[in-house]
């Protein structure tokens, strides 16, 4: 009787063995499908970082040209009403546009600051 008994054990033990190796094979097949949809998810966030990294630095040199052509057309501005050929108004005006377009440069220089600091954090820096 005692040996019958120890087989009926094993053969539930092999049993419960067999369901615990397939619950564990769906468990692991299932953790390196995440860890592959993790990895596509990282190389898309860097190329995305990347890509806005790009536009920043676009917008950054566009603002640059805009501040230098702004900082142009107040020297003829202000020569011109040295001149008296226009009033103090319209220069005022250039001096309006050329506050906006500094304040632009600033805002596209912190958005370049920030999407460098963005893929940095991803490429862990």
């Amino acid at each position: 009787p005692f040996a019958g008994a120890t087989l009926k054990w094993n053969v539930q033990d092999l049993l419960l063995n067999s369901q615990l190796v397939t619950q564990r094979l769906a468990h692991l097949l299932q953790s390196q499908e995440q860890l592959a949809l993790t990895e596509k998810q990282v190389v898309a966030d860097v190329e995305k970082a990347a890509r806005k990294l790009g536009h920043a630095r676009a917008l950054v040199n566009v603002a640059v040209k805009a501040v230098t052509f702004r900082k142009e057309e107040l020297g003829i501005q202000q020569n011109r009403y040295s001149n008296g050929l226009t009033t103090e108004t319209e220069v005022w005006s250039v001096k309006a546009l050329l506050a906006k377009s500094e304040a632009e440069l600033l805002a596209a220089q912190l958005n370049f600051r920030l999407a460098v600091t963005e893929l940095q954090t991803l490429r862990g820096e």
